[in-house]
Order: C-alpha cells, then structure tokens, then sequence
C-alpha cells in the first residue's frame, strides 16, 4: 500500500465526538473543540 492509500483511508472512517481519543481514556473528541464563549488564556492572564 502506498503512502497516500495509508492516509486517505483513515479519513474514510466516521468519527462521532462522544468517541474515546484512545482505549480506556474518558477524553473525547468533543473535548478538544474550543468553546466560543470559553476565557481565552490571554484574557485569564491579563486579569
């Protein structure tokens, strides 16, 4: 298999946010996504 076969067939898999980012781990893909109303850590800082 070639290279680019190798990564266009990862992008074939669905991806829902509630899954694990690995095995027995509670961190989900929806936690990664930055929320629109969250502090940024600039902000936090300079207050």
């Amino acid at each position: 298999m070639y290279e680019y076969e190798e990564v266009m067939s990862r992008y074939r898999k669905k991806l829902f946010l509630d899954t694990p980012l690995k095995s027995g781990e509670d961190t989900t893909y929806l936690d990664l996504l930055e929320k629109q109303d969250a502090i940024t850590r600039d902000e936090q800082v300079i207050k």
